[in-house]
């Protein structure tokens, strides 16, 4: 009896500590890692190109707040001029970047002043208070919607800007279905008016007598259409509203930071580690819906054929480290990548490339399958890649003096990269 209630204890303490441990992991993310210009200048400029705002662990849906027109999120900035949803390249140029923007009017036009210390950003989570009237905007996320909480003190008036989906349609006191790109927008309360402004339109909302209001926005992009997003709404949406979602996203993001434990138990390390982890699960994002579609390279609609379908991919950037690290911690989901390369390359003719040099499809895939990763044709695989290295569909003519000459001569535009490259 004594042995039995020891090994209840140990294997109970084993499981609390692993718990604790799992739990403490969001504290070593910082996502304000990598959103300011670095002294380290490149052709493509200086900046981190990274976002603070909410993101499931390759949700399609980022919601994260912009502070300069066009530019994305700059640590160094003291303004916001919206929250925007979706496109977030992380780490790319412009990367904070993104498309569909949402944001709570002020009473003045324009930016909105707001200070560092009145800002949190956490793994599935961001919040902000404007230190022009108080109003405080949270942000969560799941894989496929997205959701702004915004609470606005006694006396201001709530209202909501939406813009970037092209023409509106109010279909209920509470729902609106955007066009371009097929959004799904709920709201928890009744709207009171709406007006067409420029970009988009601001929807109004009664206020809470003598107390706060707050309105939440609930939104969902498909690239299947407006129905396929309202279901995205529906099947993540949580019975505990705003926080039962920021639980559920925090959560899971725990369970993908735990794959690795560190050992080290200085905190700047384990900071600098987990946030660049937290970072590498953020590229590709999951493009398929609650029920498994989505809209092909050829404009048609498929199913996904592994768990998800993923779009997103820039393989200059991510075939050096992103994906060998994928490979070895998530495998199924590296299976599901490269599935999805092969879904574009048997819609289009040929494998994801991207504006920059090379064709780094290819190692991604050698790499995968030097690592076991298996569930998808040898012989198809590598007539996709022969096809991409003979007939790429992009700068034929330095492919064709490569292939006859072993190398790109000084003649054409980036002939060293591009010798490296196709080398």
């Amino acid at each position: 009896v004594r042995v039995i209630r020891y090994l209840v204890w140990l294997v109970g303490g084993l499981a609390m500590q692993q718990a604790l441990q799992a739990q403490d992991l969001l504290s070593y993310v910082n996502p304000m890692i990598g959103t300011t210009k670095s002294d380290v200048y490149t052709r493509w400029g200086n900046e981190g190109g990274t976002y603070p705002g909410a993101v499931a662990p390759w949700g399609y849906m980022q919601m994260t707040p912009e502070t300069r027109a066009g530019g994305g999120y700059d640590y160094a900035d003291t303004t916001i001029g919206w929250f925007s949803c979706v496109a977030h390249m992380s780490g790319y140029p412009s990367g904070s970047a993104g498309g569909i923007r949402v944001m709570p009017v002020g009473e003045k036009k324009g930016d909105r002043p707001f200070l560092h210390h009145d800002e949190v950003a956490k793994p599935g989570y961001y919040r902000v208070m404007f230190a022009d009237d108080g109003t405080v905007a949270e942000a969560t996320a799941s894989t496929r919607t997205g959701w702004l909480r915004c609470t606005f003190p006694p006396g201001v008036k709530p209202m909501l800007f939406v813009g970037g989906i092209g023409r509106m349609t109010r279909l209920s006191a509470r729902a609106v279905e955007g066009e371009t790109p097929a959004t799904a927008i709920h709201f928890d309360r009744d709207i009171e008016d709406e007006r067409v402004v420029k970009g988009g339109q601001v929807y109004s909302f009664m206020s809470m007598a003598g107390k706060a209001t707050v309105v939440v926005l609930g939104i969902s992009v498909s690239t299947v259409g407006a129905g396929s997003a309202e279901k995205n709404l529906q099947a993540e949406a949580s019975p505990e509203g705003f926080d039962g979602v920021r639980k559920r996203t925090q959560a899971e993001w725990r369970r993908q930071l735990s794959v690795i434990t560190v050992g080290d138990d200085r905190v700047e390390p384990k900071t600098i580690f987990y946030t660049a982890l937290y970072h590498a699960m953020l590229l590709p994002w999951i493009i398929s819906d609650a029920e498994g579609y989505y809209k092909g390279r050829d404009g048609l609609i498929h199913r996904a054929a592994g768990k998800n379908e993923y779009g997103g991919f820039s393989p200059w950037d991510t075939f050096r480290s992103l994906h060998p690290l994928l490979t070895l911690l998530f495998p199924a989901r590296q299976r599901d990548m490269v599935g999805s390369m092969l879904d574009v390359y048997r819609q289009t003719g040929y494998l994801p490339t991207d504006p920059m040099t090379g064709n780094h499809a290819v190692p991604i895939l050698v790499d995968s399958w030097v690592k076991g990763i298996r569930g998808f044709d040898p012989v198809e695989v590598y007539a996709a890649m022969r096809k991409g290295i003979k007939a790429a569909p992009y700068r034929p003519a330095d492919r064709e003096v490569y292939s006859r000459l072993g190398y790109v001569p000084l003649n054409f535009t980036e002939s060293v990269t591009r010798t490296v490259e196709y080398a």
